[in-house]
């Protein structure tokens, strides 16, 4: 009651202050609000803004170093490649198409061979079966398979150790 009596006085235009008392009283008015609440939540708003934009700058680098990893993984894979024979060449492709079902997939290795983004795990499961140790020095991403993973999980994944053409491959179970 003693603030709505100050703000009344405070007021120089009002004719009659008791019925601006009254009407102070029954609609509210007074001193007007702290302004803390907006204060406070722009505080909190800028708090979130930069926990977001620090949060997305995170993911960007992760991703980024992702995709640097992918990409010295696909260079390799590409020098792999071309240090074979053309005989042998054509028939790693055929005998990595064999293990692909997905049409959609087959077509992007068909269009990009080895540079297929859509079939990039498949790729590097391949030519690490193929060529152990060729990935050695590059940190392994989320989307690669581990080095030594056993077969349960390879097939898990479905991710089959591919047959190579020149003998059985012989797989001990630990």
């Amino acid at each position: 009651m003693a603030e709505k009596l100050a703000y009344v006085g405070r007021q120089t235009h009002v004719k009659s202050p008791v019925r601006y008392l009254t009407s102070a009283i029954r609609d509210g008015f007074g001193a007007a609000p702290v302004a803390t609440a907006p204060v406070a939540e722009t505080l909190v708003r800028n708090a979130e803004t930069g926990a977001e934009a620090a949060a997305q700058a995170t993911r960007d680098a992760m991703i980024s170093e992702e995709r640097r990893q992918r990409g010295a993984r696909m260079t390799r894979v590409r020098a792999a490649a071309a240090a074979r024979t053309p005989t042998q060449r054509d028939a790693d492709k055929r005998l990595f198409l064999s293990a692909v079902k997905d049409p959609l997939e087959r077509e992007d290795f068909g269009r990009f061979g080895w540079g297929s983004a859509l079939n990039a795990t498949a790729i590097f499961a391949f030519w690490e079966d193929l060529q152990p140790g060729l990935f050695d020095g590059v940190q392994a991403g989320h989307a690669v398979v581990a080095k030594g993973m056993d077969f349960a999980h390879r097939d898990a994944l479905g991710l089959r150790r591919p047959r190579l053409m020149f003998g059985p491959v012989k797989a001990t179970q630990p």
